[in-house]
């Protein structure tokens, strides 16, 4: 991305992996140790989560081992060195965004991390806004759309970049808008669990190291027990999306099937979303009026595939 490679970067990678630590704080304060003109702009889907890696990145910027090594170079100013935005001496700064609130800024390298909560992925008004925002508003927040060439066709300053890092929340999140609309992003994709036929490979010439079936991301951290353990927890969902980074397209519905004694007379009503469901056990009154059932009640549940 800093060389010009790539200017659309899609990384889907699993909760835990310090994907805020090195996207939007170590990322942005090595680059401005090569280049302290440029300029960011990190977005979040709240601005105390943007806020939180700006004051991150102010810290590491600002430490005493920081500047021993580029402290010639990176000097905040006095008069523009606050949470939400900070400059250097050479009009290079990092600017902290809630998504859906970029206009009016513009940058060298847009980061998007996280744009979505675990609850706006699940609402449709939510997750429309934010697919709203990063379609509309966030591609003409570029400092440049495309290069800037010298008089002999050499790329003197690449085109301005977009990264965007999340897990997978839902089939129609923005990293599902960016694959179905097939955007041009480049996609590093790093699943808990290996699986061979979706191996990760980039156009630079990165590859996933893992060869074995289900061999695990990061083990030292997520063992073997610790990773079933969170899978039973949190449901086969939100394991495909938040662990495996791998939703299927156009999941509209869950078939249940429930069992329980025709001889009772009760009415189940379910209703629920891909987190909870919930079933009250009606009956009929003499007037044909359903009313809650004041009895407990056994019956089997099961998720159909």
């Amino acid at each position: 991305v800093y060389y010009g490679e790539i200017s659309r970067l899609l990384i889907n990678v699993p909760p835990g992996f310090s994907k805020s630590l090195l996207t939007s704080v170590f990322f942005p304060s090595w680059c401005w140790a090569k280049d302290p003109h440029m300029r960011f702009l990190c977005a979040s889907h709240t601005q105390s989560l943007a806020i939180r890696d700006s004051t991150k990145m102010r810290r590491l910027i600002q430490s005493e081992w920081y500047q021993r090594r580029w402290g010639d170079k990176i000097v905040l100013t006095g008069d523009q060195n606050a949470k939400t935005k900070f400059e250097n001496t050479e009009a290079g700064f990092r600017e902290a965004v809630a998504a859906g609130s970029i206009t009016g800024s513009r940058g060298d390298i847009v980061i998007i991390d996280d744009p979505h909560s675990v609850e706006g992925a699940a609402s449709d008004a939510m997750r429309a806004s934010t697919i709203e925002w990063f379609l509309e508003a966030v591609p003409t927040r570029l400092n440049n759309p495309a290069p800037v060439y010298n008089d002999d066709g050499e790329i003197v300053k690449p085109a301005s970049s977009i990264v965007v890092i999340m897990q997978r929340l839902n089939e129609a999140d923005v990293s599902g808008v960016i694959l179905d609309k097939n955007l041009g992003y480049e996609h590093l994709c790093l699943p808990m669990e290996f699986e061979a036929d979706r191996k990760c490979e980039t156009s630079i010439g990165f590859e996933d190291p893992r060869e074995e079936e289900g061999e695990l991301l990061f083990p030292e951290r997520f063992p073997h027990e610790v990773v079933e353990r969170d899978k039973k927890v949190m449901g086969p969902y939100a394991t495909a999306g938040q662990f495996q980074q791998s939703l299927p397209a156009g999941r509209v519905y869950q078939l249940l099937r429930m069992r329980i004694d025709p001889s009772l007379g009760l009415i189940p009503e379910i209703s629920g979303h891909r987190l909870m469901v919930s079933i009250r056990l009606m009956r009929q009154d003499e007037e044909g009026r359903l009313k809650l059932a004041p009895e407990d009640t056994g019956f089997e549940l099961a998720l159909c595939a």
